[in-house]
């Protein structure tokens, strides 16, 4: 933390500090605080005001921890150094595959950092690594209202970074929660604080397209992917290009034209061809999933057999699992896809994997394994609707 961010952070705790004094039914003034600082570090109440608006900066780590005193907080607690560790390893169970245990200790350790959390920045964060904590432990309402908090939180902050990221986070829930209009309005919040930021506004309009799409607003879905893809054009970066064409594609090979759907595939593939390889691979895999569609399957196993090898020891189990399904679906063998319905994958692909093993072997008149994947099948969709 820098000598200005301390001061801003400061003035965030002091807020915090008289807001809890009324629900307590005491008294306590800002000016109380500003008073006590000044008289600590012997400055006057102008240059603390200077200090809290980050103006000045604090750099000396004695006048840190007379400021510290002052508001009756350990300078460990101002700075986050007590929490530095918890939220290290609470990073690292959000970002890993996670056993039971492990789910249960994120969360227990998202719920120690909130309720530690001072300062309306501390606190959106906090709020933000909950949700993700509840999010990945299947609990998709409580990440939603817990996302919604922290977002409204961001806005009032004026914090374009931490209000995108939200804003990220709370497109999952509202999509899979079918709360459209809800997600609307939060698009509408956070656009202002994006203003001039040609990346954001672009992945907000493809934002919108996803909400008219499953509102069926066909038309005005297609105006939001030109608008991202617009906007996304004016950075100049060839990966987000390449991200808006493959949104176009799927729009396209869904909604459109065949034709121009596989036209945007080769462009975005063009473009993202030294893209990091997760990103690619998506667009591989979706185009891949193109080719088949429209009947070149040749090039689509190809393709399908060519990611396979190049992901090599990547865990990239959800993207790797879609291309074996589509090797199955092909070759109308269910080896593939059984092999990839035990890799490591998310509900959404287990689910997809579910119901195509499910279709295979009612096709093939074998019960037993078709009741087996019914079974799994309504287990996945039981999961999903938490």
């Amino acid at each position: 933390m820098d000598g200005v961010a301390f001061g801003r952070r400061v003035k965030e705790i002091i807020e915090d500090l008289v807001e809890m004094a009324k629900e307590d039914g005491q008294k306590a003034l800002i000016e109380e605080y500003v008073q006590s600082i000044a008289d600590e570090i012997r400055m006057s109440t102008r240059t603390v005001k200077s200090i809290l608006a980050g103006d000045r900066p604090v750099t000396k780590i004695s006048e840190q921890e007379l400021i510290a005193k002052a508001i009756g907080l350990p300078l460990a607690r101002i700075l986050q150094l007590d929490t530095c560790n918890l939220l290290e390893r609470l990073e690292t169970l959000l970002k890993a595959d996670c056993t039971e245990e492990e789910i249960a200790e994120a969360l227990a350790k998202a719920n120690t950092l909130y309720k530690r959390a001072v300062g309306r920045t501390e606190r959106c964060i906090c709020l933000n690594h909950l949700g993700r904590a509840q999010f990945k432990a299947g609990f998709t309402n409580d990440a939603h209202v817990t996302w919604k908090e922290a977002f409204d939180l961001a806005v009032k902050l004026a914090n374009p970074d931490l209000t995108f990221k939200i804003c990220n986070n709370l497109m999952i829930t509202s999509l899979r929660k079918r709360r459209y209009s809800d997600f609307e309005k939060v698009l509408d919040q956070a656009e202002p604080l994006l203003e001039g930021d040609q990346e954001r506004i672009g992945r907000l309009y493809y934002f919108r397209a996803r909400v008219a799409i499953q509102c069926d607003e066909i038309r005005e879905a297609k105006e939001h992917l030109l608008a991202s893809m617009d906007h996304l054009t004016m950075t100049s970066d060839r990966f987000m290009i390449g991200d808006a064409q493959h949104n176009l594609a799927e729009y396209e090979l869904r909604y459109g034209s065949q034709e121009k759907a596989i036209e945007y595939f080769e462009e975005a593939v063009h473009n993202l061809e030294s893209a990091p390889i997760f990103q690619k691979l998506m667009t591989t895999q979706a185009y891949a999933d193109a080719l088949y569609k429209i009947g070149n399957i040749i090039k689509a196993r190809q393709i399908a057999l060519e990611s396979i090898e190049l992901m090599g020891p990547y865990p990239y189990h959800d993207i790797k699992a879609q291309f074996m399904m589509l090797i199955s679906r092909i070759d109308n063998n269910p080896e593939a896809a059984e092999k990839a319905f035990f890799l490591k994958v998310g509900t959404d692909v287990k689910l997809q994997l579910s119901e195509f093993l499910l279709d295979f072997y009612l096709r093939v008149g074998d019960a037993s394994k078709a009741l087996y994947y019914h079974e799994v099948m309504l287990e996945l969709k039981d999961y999903n609707r938490r």
